[in-house]
């Protein structure tokens, strides 16, 4: 009541108009919880506000809406993108008993489920295994189930490491007797170090420099970097193919080692007469060969290996291109307005350069040699006559008619695109010590946004299954004497675990086994730099 009259005190909405409870002893919670209710409220937020424009992947446009947990992902994506160092990562994603004959069929089963645990049926771009026939045969099964991404061509890979390991066992095998005995004298010899001081004395005693026992031909260096983990290895494949090339054709007429090598390039040019189109690929897509570096490439390995590639360069163009375009069907939607390529410079011209001699006319001037190591800028030359490959090698290209009509079409259809513009670029020059391809397609992604694309996929296939095997290795720790009552199902999260901590830790799986290394250190009997007969 005030001054005899009776009062209603109440709240009205402004905007409704509706009437609520107003004494201060009621609290203002009914009023904050009708803001977001109020009808006249949700029409002028609906209809007043200014709409941004989004583009969905089909080209048409559609209103955008803010959406914090969209905005969260692409916030930790762009700071990883920025600061994070560029790297591969390895992970097991499934390690599965074979309980049953380790057939084509019990292949098929395990792989096909863990492909499907992980949803990643529809995700696999390539497939790298050793060459046992029982492998072969799955991956016939495999190809319809996992092809889904763009396609088999580049589907089934076989171990690169396992063929120089084919390739050198079939040069042993000349003298496995004769390899027994040195064996045995060298393990002799490394067992004490008065030994080895014995045999430098004899060594300096008949004016014979004493030094390391060492191979010839860099298998070994190529088993260890072609098994890498975390830096793309495709890319090198032809640079070690290439090396021991060279090598096998420089001693395939030598009168000491010819019975020796003469049956490794037979098994080189029955696995690799035939170039691989990944390693072809992940070679042309080097910024710093591109097709002109493959061409020279190409003439090299016709010289040491007696085999007409042109057709085989007009068939790689063709595939190239045809892979494009699915990824061009794939991704295209992504690309936005390409910026002008910068141009690339660095502190130091290395000897890729040198590789582009032979198509410049200057390769009367150097020698075989020469010119090998300007391209790896490693390893020794190769200089000889060529081995005659076989026919049945020959008839497995495609011909040259067919390929050149194919790479016709492929060419009409591209002109103007990523690829077409890549391959028309100079190639990179000049770079420095930290030069990454990497880096390189991760710079120029806006300039070729599908292409980089496709270079990530294969740069990303491991050309070796040493690193997944060594996972056996790690499995035969855990289920150890101790512990043979462990279930297949325990082994399996045991060894992913093991597994996925030292992926975090980047402390995976490495060929180089540094006991043997240090045994082999031992072996340097004096510095190369001292003249023979030096002290001890």
């Amino acid at each position: 009541m005030r001054r005899g009259k009776e009062v209603r005190v109440g709240a009205k909405c402004k905007h409704c108009k509706k009437l609520y409870y107003g004494l201060s002893s009621g609290g203002t919670g009914h009023l904050t919880r009708h803001i977001p209710k109020c009808p006249v409220l949700k029409g002028r937020h609906s209809s007043g506000a200014q709409s941004l424009l989004q583009f969905n992947s089909d080209g048409s446009v559609a209103n955008w809406e803010y959406s914090p947990e969209v905005a969260r992902v692409q916030l930790v994506r762009l700071i990883a993108r920025l600061d994070l160092p560029l790297g591969f990562e390895k992970r097991i994603l499934g390690m599965r008993l074979i309980d049953c004959s380790h057939n084509a069929e019990s292949i098929v089963e395990r792989v096909a489920c863990v492909a499907s645990d992980y949803g990643i049926s529809d995700k696999i771009f390539s497939i790298t295994l050793d060459n046992a026939s029982a492998n072969t045969k799955a991956m016939g099964q495999l190809t319809p189930l996992l092809s889904g991404y763009v396609g088999s061509l580049l589907l089934h890979q076989r171990c690169a490491c396992h063929i120089i390991n084919l390739i050198v066992m079939s040069g042993l095998d000349s003298f496995k007797d004769m390899l027994t005995n040195f064996r045995t004298a060298i393990s002799f010899l490394n067992a004490s170090n008065q030994r080895i001081a014995a045999y430098k004395s004899y060594c300096i005693a008949m004016g014979v420099r004493p030094r390391k026992f060492d191979l010839d031909m860099d298998f070994h260096d190529s088993t260890v970097v072609l098994s890498g983990v975390y830096y793309p290895t495709s890319p090198l494949i032809l640079h070690h193919g290439f090396e021991i090339a060279s090598h096998l054709n420089e001693y395939q007429f030598d009168n000491d080692l010819r019975f020796v090598v003469n049956p490794m390039k037979d098994k080189f040019l029955a696995y690799w007469s035939d170039i691989p189109m990944l390693y072809s690929f992940a070679f042309i897509l080097d910024p710093r060969a591109k097709i002109k570096g493959f061409t020279s490439v190409l003439r090299l390995l016709s010289r040491f290996n007696d085999i007409d590639y042109s057709s085989y360069l007009t068939e790689v163009r063709a595939e190239l291109s045809e892979i494009y375009k699915k990824y061009e069907t794939k991704f295209g939607s992504m690309r936005v307005q390409r910026p002008t390529q910068p141009v690339t410079t660095g502190k130091k011209k290395y000897s890729w350069g040198k590789i582009f001699a032979y198509d410049d006319g200057r390769s009367g001037n150097l020698s075989s040699e020469s010119l090998v190591h300007s391209m790896l800028g490693f390893g020794s030359g190769a200089t000889g006559s060529c081995s005659s490959a076989s026919a049945a090698s020959l008839s497995r290209r495609g011909s040259s008619a067919s390929a050149l009509l194919q790479a016709a079409q492929a060419g009409s259809s591209l002109a103007g695109s990523e690829l077409t513009s890549y391959l028309d670029s100079d190639t990179v020059n000049f770079f420095d010590e930290d030069w990454s391809v990497l880096s390189w397609w991760r710079d120029h992604k806006l300039t070729y946004p599908v292409l980089s694309i496709l270079a990530k996929d294969i740069f990303t296939v491991p050309i070796s299954t040493i690193s997944s095997e060594s996972a056996f290795s790690t499995t035969g720790r855990i289920v150890e004497e101790r512990r043979r009552s462990l279930g297949s199902d325990m082994a399996e999260m045991l060894a992913l675990l093991k597994d996925w901590e030292q992926g975090d830790a980047r402390m995976q799986h490495t060929v180089e086994d540094k006991e043997l290394e240090a045994a082999f250190q031992d072996l340097f009997l004096d510095d190369d730099n001292n003249s023979a007969g030096a002290g001890a």
